[in-house]
């Protein structure tokens, strides 16, 4: 059996629940079934305690939505009428690729400020060039400056992600564990009752009043930031790189539907999905808090719900403390929600 979120929490419904995502491999729902961010958290997950460090160092500091700024970066789909766009290496020139952008993007122009991770999905070749510290060198030159590492939307690995280039410490795309604002504008029961796929996390890792991130990083992680290393000061804390952080469902020791009776439908989606999908922790942040990046228009009211709703989470998180490569629910046994990757065969609302 699936169990598969109503209005609320934990409705138990039989197996080949249906999927709203589209069954399309686009930017909208990138990577295959064994992706890390399309398995559901599985029956066998081992919930670490409350008191556990990882889960005590989450509860530190706010949390902040960054949207579409060099904090966050951008997300797109080219048209096949965008300006065809040379894109080189910021230091040496060498032009890395050419490919078409919207024009006059990223919104932050010739910003030198920030990570800047952009990804810009290509539908003809089914390609995402996942760009880091990207900027326009002009607004409608044709050339574009950047210090770029590319990724595929399927790759060697298929799991979406890639051991060496991306545009995260960890390795882990964006564009599998995005906040799109189309997802999270409805406030209406009856509307999309979860996401349908992993989210993301970002975590201090520089100042000692809110120290959350560790020198050490999990699958579906394969790396740290560059300086966490060499840098005695930064990441003494106990989240690694590639943390899977979730809410158990009531039957598992999770906090009832009545605990979250003050948040409104789309703050909900945001329990329902955290009860059956991980949110992973991608980067780090300089900033004394944790963020997470979203991509699309954000109102304020979104904005402001989608951090109420973390807060109110954030005591039950708790980290999944046997998660694994070569799992199909994170942690294993029954999953908990279905996978709704393009190619998963999952019935399509």
């Amino acid at each position: 059996m699936l169990l598969v979120a109503s209005n609320r929490a934990g409705a138990i419904v039989p197996d080949g629940a249906a999927c709203r995502l589209p069954a399309v491999n686009d930017i909208f729902n990138p990577f295959p079934t064994t992706a890390f961010n399309h398995m559901p958290i599985g029956s066998g997950a081992a919930w670490t305690a409350e008191n556990a460090p990882a889960n005590v160092d989450l509860r530190r500091g706010i949390m902040t939505i960054n949207i579409n700024n060099v904090h966050a970066g951008d997300l797109r789909q080219a048209a096949p009428d965008d300006p065809l766009v040379t894109v080189r290496h910021r230091t040496s020139g060498a032009v890395l690729v050419t490919i078409r952008m919207p024009p006059n993007w990223p919104a932050w122009g010739t910003t030198n400020s920030g990570d800047r991770p952009t990804t810009i999905y290509d539908p003809v070749q089914n390609i995402a060039w996942c760009i880091y510290h990207f900027n326009r060198t002009g607004l409608n030159t044709g050339v574009y400056d950047t210090n770029a590492k590319q990724i595929f939307l399927t790759n060697a690995l298929g799991t979406g992600n890639n051991p060496v280039m991306s545009t995260s410490a960890s390795r882990i795309p964006h564009c599998g564990v995005q906040y799109w604002a189309g997802d999270w504008s409805d406030n209406t029961p009856g509307g999309l009752p979860y996401i349908e796929h992993a989210l993301h996390l970002i975590c201090a890792r520089k100042t000692p009043e809110v120290m959350q991130l560790s020198k050490t990083f999990q699958y579906p992680a394969y790396g740290v930031d560059g300086d966490a290393l060499s840098n005695p000061d930064f990441n003494n804390g106990n989240i690694p790189y590639g943390a899977a952080f979730a809410l158990p469902m009531p039957e598992f020791g999770g906090p009832p539907d009545s605990v979250f009776a003050a948040l409104n439908f789309r703050q909900m989606r945001y329990v329902n999905t955290l009860r059956r999908y991980p949110m992973f922790v991608v980067d780090g942040t300089g900033e004394p808090k944790s963020a997470t990046r979203g991509f699309g228009v954000w109102t304020q009211t979104m904005k402001t719900d989608l951090q109420a709703a973390f807060m109110a989470m954030r005591p039950y998180l708790r980290m999944i403390g046997n998660t694994a490569q070569g799992q199909t629910a994170w942690g294993g046994g029954a999953p908990l929600a279905p996978n709704c990757a393009h190619n998963s065969g999952a019935p399509r609302i």
